[in-house]
């Protein structure tokens, strides 16, 4: 980041937010231009000049001031520092990302001297010039990173360069970088049953049969929501696994050496459990007005279902999912054994008319579920 020079008393500086409202020290904001020497506009351009020249509500009515585009930081001392343009704004994963904020955060890190951050194939992908003599590990690049910014500006990938390409008009050549390399060297068949079902998990998820049991989870383009699908579908086969497991296997070798097979580590789990961060501050704020808390849902059945086949399947479900056994009890969470609460304690059958008016039947399946919801005691 480069810090800028002093301004001129007669060209007035604003950083304001999406807002436009100022941002204090240390918080990225857009670089707005005020003042009698702004320019009228773009000559022959409408449209350009009503984007950048907007109306100053800091100055003297019909005063209008110019969005520069740049992201920049106000110093402690007065001074503006550069951080990149808002133009290289991206929407990853739901969530808008100034990549010049990610740029900043990572030349923090004493072994880099220069970087860029774009995105490539949906991933976030970081290029990194090193200070003379040094070699940082990727991996410690992004930790330091994950302590600086949140999961999702972390760049999947990170690469050592020794320059950046610019364009004919010095600005970074995007194309000119090069592509995220998976370690294909060495490449190998998986070890046993566990490599073997991550690995097709992992192609699946991913999309490419070009992956194996050693390459970076984060260099094949790993991140915590792809970390959350690896859990799912390995349980789904017999692996037991969370997502701290994939983060720090690092590797489908690595992750398969945390695994555990389903069938030996879990059951059903019976005793009292620590209430959840959540529960707690639920039950603070809310105190007794808690117990009429109820999270539900409407499920459309085909129908004529056979009752007992229906009363079976909430049966495994019970006995599958431990927490819809529990009940509060004190300070915890008290999870009686499977068999305690069985489908038939909370499934009702409600004989319908097969000519019941739609409205009728609306009536009569929001009457149940609120005597449903009124029944519930979290304490039962």
């Amino acid at each position: 980041p480069a810090a800028d020079r002093p301004p001129r008393p007669e060209r007035p500086r604003y950083v304001l937010d999406r807002g436009l409202q100022p941002v204090g020290v240390g918080v990225t904001g857009e670089l707005y231009l005020a003042g009698p020497s702004l320019a009228r506009g773009y000559l022959g351009r409408p449209d350009l000049t009503s984007a950048a020249f907007v109306a100053d509500p800091f100055g003297p009515p019909g005063e209008r001031m110019y969005r520069t585009g740049d992201l920049v930081q106000w110093r402690p001392d007065g001074q503006l520092v550069f951080l990149g343009r808002a133009d290289h704004q991206i929407k990853i994963r739901g969530f808008r990302v100034e990549l010049g904020e990610i740029e900043s955060a990572l030349t923090r890190h004493p072994d880099v001297r220069a970087c860029a951050v774009t995105l490539r194939d949906g991933r976030l992908v970081g290029y990194v010039i090193p200070v003379d003599g040094a070699r940082p590990d990727p991996a410690t690049l992004r930790k330091h990173l994950a302590g600086h910014l949140p999961d999702h500006m972390v760049p999947s990938a990170l690469l050592l360069i020794d320059r950046l390409p610019l364009t004919p008009g010095g600005k970074l050549d995007t194309a000119a970088l090069p592509d995220p390399q998976t370690a294909a060297t060495r490449r190998r068949e998986p070890a046993g049953a566990a490599e073997t079902i991550l690995l097709g998990v992992f192609r699946d998820i991913l999309g490419s049969d070009d992956i194996g049991p050693d390459d970076d989870f984060f260099a094949i383009g790993g991140d915590s929501i792809v970390s959350l699908q690896v859990v799912s579908r390995a349980r789904r086969q017999g692996l037991g696994l969370t997502a701290r497991d994939v983060f720090e296997g690092a590797t489908v070798a690595g992750i398969a050496a945390r695994a555990r097979t389903l069938a030996e580590a879990e059951g059903p789990v019976a005793g009292d459990a620590p209430l959840t961060p959540v529960m707690r501050d639920l039950l603070r704020r809310a105190g007794a007005a808690a117990d009429g808390f109820c999270q539900w849902t409407e499920v459309c059945v085909p129908p004529g279902g056979d009752e007992d086949h229906w009363r079976t399947v909430l049966d495994r479900i019970l006995a599958r999912h431990d927490v819809l056994r529990a009940h509060l009890a004190g300070d915890a969470l008290r999870i009686p054994p499977v068999g305690a609460v069985t489908g038939a304690d909370v499934l009702t059958r409600v004989p319908v008319a097969a000519d019941l008016p739609t409205g009728q039947l609306r009536a009569l399946i929001d009457g149940h579920t609120a005597e449903a919801r009124a029944a519930m005691d979290p304490r039962t």
